[in-house]
């Protein structure tokens, strides 16, 4: 029997299960009640057994280095936004900017703008992506059942997803009522 945990708390498709509890129930990912966490991702089930202590600690410092890269990162294309915003405001102040190279110049901006955005979103993904391969490297218990990341649901890239498998893995089993 599954129980599932409060919609409002998640931001991905989560159950909390049991460990003996098999029902096919296509792409989820499932946090057992001793610990272990189960992926199913069309039809495949990967499993990942609780860390030790250790392997806990390195999981965590290395998440942590992936959001320092993604903050830094952020911060870099919020300094190149700002930059366009005075130079987009430098150019609607300009008299003798003709109306035609006010647009084309505020749209070679946006232009550059989003591909700057599109740049930190592929960043983000990608190590995201590089966490769950050491997290499958280090705990998955069917070492032989990896899948390439290009197939993998894009849900496995969401912001708050490590963190949720994180403190699992520090509560579970000791925790009450799970």
């Amino acid at each position: 029997m599954t129980d599932p945990v409060d919609p409002d708390e998640l931001s991905v498709p989560v159950v909390v299960t049991d460990p003996e509890d098999d029902e096919d129930a296509g792409d989820e990912l499932q946090l057992a009640k001793n610990g272990w966490v189960r992926f199913r991702v069309n039809g495949e089930r990967y499993r990942l057994r609780r860390p030790f202590l250790g392997e806990l600690r390195d999981l965590r410092l290395a998440l942590e280095d992936v959001q320092d890269q993604i903050g830094e990162a952020a911060e870099d294309v919020q300094l190149i936004a700002t930059e366009m915003m005075e130079k987009s405001q430098a150019l609607e102040k300009d008299e003798s900017a003709t109306p035609a190279a006010v647009v084309k110049g505020r749209r070679k901006m946006q232009r550059e703008s989003t591909a700057k955005g599109r740049e930190l979103t592929l960043l983000a993904e990608t190590l995201r992506i590089g966490w769950w391969e050491r997290v499958f490297a280090t705990l998955d218990v069917d070492k032989a059942n990896h899948t390439d990341p290009v197939d993998l649901p894009a849900w496995i890239v969401d912001t708050n997803l490590p963190g949720q498998v994180l403190q699992h893995w520090r509560d579970v089993p000791l925790a009450r009522g799970k």
